[in-house]
């Protein structure tokens, strides 16, 4: 259980802040571009947390990761902005929704490079679990 709560806890916890937060109405109107940057901020780092889950705990390649957690992350994204429809003073938009879209997959991507870096410097990962699911990332050359 130890394991399962350092390795989906930061999911669990970010995906949570993320519902909690767009459950409040919206104190102060953030207008375009720096809403969209917000967005594809905030998903990319869930994404990042997905990836790291994911290569943490099963035998998968890391793009087929990188796939799982942008699609995960994606759709936390589109039905937060479902969420966001029913909340007073908080609207939907298609251009969020995208943003949170694009900001996962980046989030997923830049993991593989980031993890590298993190795992080499022995910042990310318990040695064990990845050794053991076989797939930490490697660094080339």
């Amino acid at each position: 259980m130890k394991k399962f709560f350092l390795t989906w806890g930061p999911v669990l916890a970010y995906g949570g802040l993320i519902y909690i937060q767009s459950a409040f109405p919206q104190a102060v109107p953030i207008g375009f571009p720096l809403d969209k940057i917000i967005h594809f901020f905030e998903f990319s780092l869930l994404g990042f947390f997905i990836i790291r889950s994911f290569l943490l705990t099963w035998n998968i390649g890391q793009w087929t990761a990188v796939f799982l957690a942008g699609t995960l992350a994606g759709l936390w994204g589109v039905l937060d902005e479902i969420h966001q429809s029913f909340v007073p003073a908080r609207n939907a938009s298609w251009g969020d929704g995208l943003a949170d879209i694009l900001g996962a997959f980046a989030g997923a991507a830049a993991f593989l490079w980031f993890g590298k870096y993190l795992y080499r410097r022995k910042l990310l990962y318990e040695k064990q679990s990845c050794e053991m699911a076989g797939n930490c990332p490697v660094a080339k050359g």
